[in-house]
């Protein structure tokens, strides 16, 4: 059961933006006090609406008392009261040791850990190089500065002709560099005209996102699966075989919302079905009787249980594809018409001292949930055009200017993360 709290943000009336947070509820009866603090201040709107209530239909009531909102003065007093997290060591003694042509998982239990063709343990710490095309020797540049920051893989948004490329391989060679290992999405963004016959629908036809884009696709739709085959065919050349590919990433940013009620797509409602019949062998009269519906460091209670229940779940281990964390002395979250103020502004901390400290906090909290293989920080640069201006990069808008707090810290965390996993 997940409590939502719902802002909306006015300016003379007119509603500004809108933005939700969960959090877990209490479940075993008794009163609990809760404290939701958020970054709640649009910079633009002059008052707002606050709403609490539940994330979605559940079993059973959920009653709130002497709610009062109250806004904190001092939010640096908030961070100095954080504490530090240390690294806690791996059990990786079902290691074998065996090299291979290829990047592997192994585990046992809970502990799981990617391992490299030599053999040797290997925690993934991504990131990326700029979008646009550079040729070879710029390219390379840009690797080894990541390099020295304790990033030791390509996260999946980038190329696979271009990191692992005749060119690019040479250029590392002609240095006496190691190439980079890089995983790789798959995605379906973009072909819209093909993809929209093999998505999940709502009983009014919908998708789970009200549109296309980021939609769940029908995983039961043999189209689906043919369509996906296609794509990983295209990809497969640069892959197959190549030491220094580590894993597809099966799509980005799909969206898990509303995935409940979307189960009316022709091949998804057949599956559902034959569901519900083994759950209810007694027939429709037994499923009638049955079907009468904070602020905080590191990572929060939310993001801990939704992490631990999807390797519950699928009883394999969890890599984060994608994640980081912006600041509000960026420059980039300030009163403006164009562009449309980034949704990220909600996760908005302070300065950039308190993002670089939340940075390696979450780093080694990744790290010390045993199952987890990496993480991937996104991403290079800030966001800072026409479309979308986002405090997103380990360096600013011009590639050139490092945020050096955030690097710093980073770099300190990913180079302690990696030793503590190689030992």
């Amino acid at each position: 059961m997940q409590i939502c709290l719902r802002v909306k943000y006015f300016k003379g009336g007119k509603e500004l933006s809108k933005q939700s947070w969960e959090q877990i509820a209490p479940t075993n009866g008794a009163w609990k006090e809760l404290d939701i603090a958020r970054p709640i201040a649009y910079p633009e709107a002059d008052s707002m609406q606050i709403g609490l209530g539940l994330a979605s239909h559940t079993k059973g009531k959920l009653h709130f008392a002497k709610i009062a909102v109250s806004e904190i003065k001092d939010v640096q007093s908030v961070f100095r009261e954080i504490p530090e997290i240390g690294l806690e060591p791996r059990d990786l003694s079902f290691l074998t040791g065996k090299k291979s042509d290829r990047f592997r998982i192994e585990g046992r239990g809970d502990s799981w850990t990617l391992v490299a063709p030599d053999g040797t343990p290997f925690y993934s710490i991504g990131s990326m190089a700029p979008w646009d095309y550079m040729p070879p020797g710029k390219l390379v540049d840009f690797v080894e500065r990541l390099r020295a920051g304790g990033f030791n893989s390509i996260a999946a948004w980038m190329d696979l002709d271009q990191f692992l490329g005749k060119d690019f391989l040479e250029e590392f060679g002609r240095r006496k560099l190691p190439p980079m290992p890089i995983f790789h999405t798959i995605e379906t963004y973009g072909d819209e005209d093909r993809i929209k016959s093999l998505l999940l629908r709502d009983e009014n036809g919908a998708t789970n996102t009200g549109e296309i884009s980021h939609a769940f696709p029908d995983p039961f739709n043999p189209e689906f699966r043919k369509y996906y085959r296609e794509l990983v065919a295209k990809e497969l050349p640069l892959a197959k075989d190549n030491p220094h590919f580590i894993a597809w990433m099966q799509d980005s940013e799909l969206s898990h919302a509303n995935l409940h009620r979307c189960v009316f797509s022709k091949h998804a409602s057949a599956k559902f079905v034959e569901f519900l019949k083994g759950r209810y062998p007694e027939g429709i009269k037994k499923l009638n009787g049955k079907w009468a519906a904070n602020f905080a460091y590191g990572l929060d209670d939310e993001e801990r249980l939704f992490i631990a229940e999807l390797h519950k779940r699928s009883g394999r281990p969890v890599i984060i594809t994608e994640w980081s964390v912006p600041a509000e002395d960026s420059g980039l979250y300030e009163k403006r018409k164009s562009p449309k103020m980034d949704w990220s502004w909600a996760e908005l901390l302070p300065d950039q001292k308190i993002r670089a400290r939340q940075a390696a906090l979450v780093s080694r909290e990744f790290h010390n949930i045993p199952f987890i293989l990496g993480s991937h920080w996104f991403m290079f640069m800030d966001a800072d055009d026409k479309k979308r201006k986002a405090n997103r990069g380990l360096y600013k808008a011009d590639k050139k200017t490092p945020w050096t707090e955030l690097l710093d810290a980073l770099s300190k965390s990913n180079l302690e993360i990696l030793a503590s996993h190689h030992n």
